[in-house]
């Protein structure tokens, strides 16, 4: 039955096994669902709340914006919908069950300990006054000055629950998107970046949700995001190999059952289904789907192959039956075996005799593995040489190759601007909080104008320049796409946290009180701005800053790069190479500091955007480059994944052919 292929399970063909096999795990998630409903019951520690310490804790009590019966809507129900469209589309049950397990386990987990230290912990929440006093009248002992409340008993007891708020669900579904994208398969299709950060910000913007309704301080749901997301990642990694590996795409189980079934004898050897294993030439440095698995590898230990000498991944071929020896096959290993000695000898001979007057010498750069095999092809123009890719000869089919990362960097543009339209929200302003909101309302440093400048068009100055030294237009492509996609993610994810957290900046005095006499509403204490309303607008966009993350996205790229091309991890001891790599860091770290300087941010605005901007721009960078410590790290990985097509169409030296040119009787 086809529902049985090796490589296509079903829950009517392999169901019961696995649920089986995880019986004792789905009683213990059970039993955590009990333990969380417990420490709901508990009543919380009851902090000391003296008459002091209530100037952050009179915000107006709010409903929820986002309910809590949507809470796990969005955590658990919305990745369930994408783990069923995955198998109604691929068949594949171990993926199905683990990918619900798992998010099951990483929520429950998280809630468990989270509920646990809110029930230890006790703090009051930011609008723990009214939950307190509801009619606005205080109440304190005499002796102890401690808070005599006397509101409804359950507001009061949630009002001591404010630390931490946790998300865990969507970190799960980020990690499983990640796989199921292949977005770290060196290829460079950086879009897929966006679908995996998605879920991240959604998940971000449920937990400022909490900020605003004034039901969390920041720090809780900082230290709830991090407790999610760690959570989520043990979970993940339990079923899941990492986004990196090459059998990212399913879980170990999946595999371990191929193995299985392999050696049972139950399927084609040949067919493995949901794999969709392509033969293409992916390049030294580059991850294949097959190539670093090693249950795979010992399913295939009885094929015959041969492998392109270049760094080409491992093209199998059948040497006869499964299990059974061909009859020329001692003879075939000999004659093998003579080769690789054969090619060998030609390689050391070539290296030592190596075309000097080549257009592109890669050789005296001491370029690793496969540059530093290929020869020179005589009468072939030096642009289009062996590892000499210029934007006449490959540009359109670099461009083309990356379309569809263009389309979607014009989304993101246009998402971008639509962010800095939308009005902002207006976080409650009362008269005890003005203190650290009256500083004297100043210019720009660092002008608006001059951010993509230093962000953007700077590197890109310094790509053009390597280009026009070395013409590698993957070089150049990549080094442009990925610093707009740093520079545009990180905007765009700075904007939509700006719009929802509203902090007010450092000199909102000023902006919404030009004329120095403040105004407040008699019910809820909250300010009453008489400025211009474009100035206040943005009076309430201090967090995070945007100068600080343009700034660390643009030039922390720049710093990975210039780590990368001046080889400032290759462990020769050259340190005077740091100066250069810092250089950009600490530019963007000036750009950061003169926002304070300038009362437009607080100092936690300008950490969390440069935290923010270099994050983005690590991610950005590794989707085309090496790391810097790798010995390919002076270019990008599609550079030699065309050396290697190159090669594997005979555009490289005849006399270098290596194994993959040979061909066996």
């Amino acid at each position: 039955m086809a529902d049985i292929q090796l490589g296509c399970h079903t829950i009517r063909s392999h169901g019961t096994s696995v649920a089986r096999l995880h019986m004792y795990d789905w009683i213990i998630l059970l039993f955590l669902a009990v333990v969380d409903g417990l420490l709901n019951i508990i009543e919380p520690f009851h902090r000391f709340v003296g008459r002091d310490m209530m100037t952050d804790l009179r915000y107006p009590l709010k409903g929820n914006t986002i309910p809590f019966w949507a809470v796990p809507l969005i955590a658990i129900v919305l990745p369930w919908v994408v783990f069923g469209g995955i198998y109604f589309k691929k068949k594949n049950v171990y993926d199905l069950h683990h990918g619900i397990l798992g998010i099951l386990y990483s929520v429950l987990i998280t809630a468990v300990i989270t509920d646990a230290i809110k029930d230890g912990v006790g703090r009051p929440r930011p609008d723990f006054f009214w939950r307190c006093f509801p009619d606005g009248i205080p109440k304190f002992d005499n002796a102890t000055t401690d808070v005599i409340c006397h509101g409804e008993k359950s507001v009061i007891k949630e009002g001591h629950k404010s630390f931490p708020r946790s998300f865990a669900g969507l970190g799960f579904l980020a990690w499983y998107l990640a796989g199921k994208l292949r977005a770290f398969d060196r290829k460079g299709h950086i879009a897929k970046l966006c679908i995996v950060f998605l879920p991240l910000l959604v998940a971000s913007l449920v937990a400022v949700s909490r900020v605003d309704d004034y039901w969390h301080h920041w720090q809780d749901v900082f230290a709830g995001g991090i407790i999610g997301l760690t959570v989520a990642s043990f979970c993940y990694l339990q079923f899941f190999p990492y986004p990196f590996d090459a059998d990212a795409v399913w879980p170990h189980a999946y595999f371990q059952q191929l193995a299985d079934s392999q050696s049972n004898g139950n399927a084609n050897s040949y067919n493995m289904g949901p794999l969709d294993t392509e033969a293409n030439h992916e390049g030294h440095g580059a991850l294949s789907l097959r190539d670093t698995s090693p249950i795979l590898d010992s399913m295939e230990s009885d094929i015959g192959y041969k492998q392109n000498h270049a760094g080409h991944r491992l093209h199998w071929r059948p040497s006869g039956k499964p299990g059974n020896a061909s009859p020329a096959s001692g003879s075939k290993i000999l004659l093998k075996t003579a080769w690789v000695g054969v090619d060998r000898v030609l390689d050391l001979f070539l290296r030592f005799n190596c075309n000097t007057s080549r257009h592109c010498e890669l050789e005296e750069e001491k370029e690793p593995l496969v540059s530093r095999r290929r020869g020179s092809q005589p009468g072939i123009m030096p642009d289009t040489q062996l590892g000499c890719h210029t934007i006449g000869s490959h540009g359109i089919k670099v461009a083309r190759f990356h379309l569809y990362d263009w389309i979607i960097l014009i989304f993101l543009a246009v998402l971008y601007g639509l962010f800095n339209i939308i009005e902002p929200f207006h976080r409650f302003v009362g008269r005890d909080m003005l203190t650290d909101l009256s500083y004297p309302l100043k210019g720009n440093t660092v002008p608006f104008w001059a951010v993509p400048l230093i962000a953007i068009v700077l590197p890109w100055v310094i790509f053009g320049g390597i280009y026009f030294k070395k013409k590698n237009v993957y070089d150049l492509h990549h080094g442009i796409l990925g610093i707009l996609y740093s520079v545009l993610i990180t905007a765009v994810i700075t904007d939509a946290i700006k719009n929802g957290v509203g902090r007010p900046r450092p000199d909102f005095f000023w902006r919404c009180f030009p004329d120095g006499k403040p105004n407040f509403n008699n019910v809820t204490g909250d300010v009453i701005c008489h400025g211009e309303r474009s100035v206040i607008k943005e009076g309430y966009k201090s967090f995070p800053s945007g100068h600080a993350s343009a700034a660390f996205s643009g030039l922390g790229f720049l710093a990975w790069y210039l780590a990368g091309k001046l080889k400032a991890f290759n462990r020769e001891g050259h340190i005077a190479k740091l100066c250069l790599v810092f250089l950009p860091l600490l530019v963007a770290s000036l750009v950061a500091v003169s926002r304070v300087d300038d009362y437009w941010h607080h100092w936690q605005d300008v950490f969390a955007g440069g935290i923010l901007g270099l994050t983005v721009a690590s991610f950005c960078y590794l989707q085309f480059f090496p790391y810097p410590f790798d010995a390919d790290a002076i270019w990008p990985h599609a550079h030699f994944q065309q050396l290697a097509e190159s090669r594997s169409n005979g555009n490289a030296n005849p006399h270098n052919m290596g194994l993959a040119d040979a061909s066996f009787p």
